[in-house]
């Protein structure tokens, strides 16, 4: 059984969209978040990185490709599995954790929304508002 998980952080690296021998789309991507504390002095400093593999598949692999892109901050809902295999050059058991995600958002806490790209000034209107 899988585990439901959340995972905030930054694209490494731009996404590749493949589609296998059916047709079906798959993106792979890796996302990395880093934990911060703060240390005696008073700064804050990384005390731990991870780096996640994430898949995703269908419409939701498409939308990816057309979104995503290295540095772009995400929000990925899935579930973590853990792959094992045998590594062929040394038969070595090998494994790793990867997200199959269900949900993929761009995180608006540090992009800067089109809105914001529009003048501020107060628009005026020339007749009372019909509402």
């Amino acid at each position: 059984m899988s585990n439901p998980i959340t995972v905030v952080g930054t694209v490494t690296k731009d996404p590749e969209l493949r589609f296998i021998n059916s047709g079906k789309a798959v993106i792979r991507f890796s996302v990395v978040t880093s934990k911060k504390k703060k240390n005696d002095n008073g700064t804050w400093e990384d005390s731990g990185t991870t780096y996640w593999d994430i898949t995703a598949w269908d419409v939701l692999a498409e939308n990816a490709a057309d979104s995503l892109s290295k540095g772009t901050q995400v929000v990925v809902l899935g579930t973590i599995e853990n792959q094992e295999w045998l590594d062929k050059s040394t038969s070595e058991k090998k494994s790793k954790l990867v997200i199959t995600a269900q949900h993929i958002a761009v995180s608006l806490k540090k992009s800067r929304p089109k809105t914001e790209q529009f003048s501020k000034k107060q628009d005026t209107w020339s007749e009372d508002a019909p509402f």
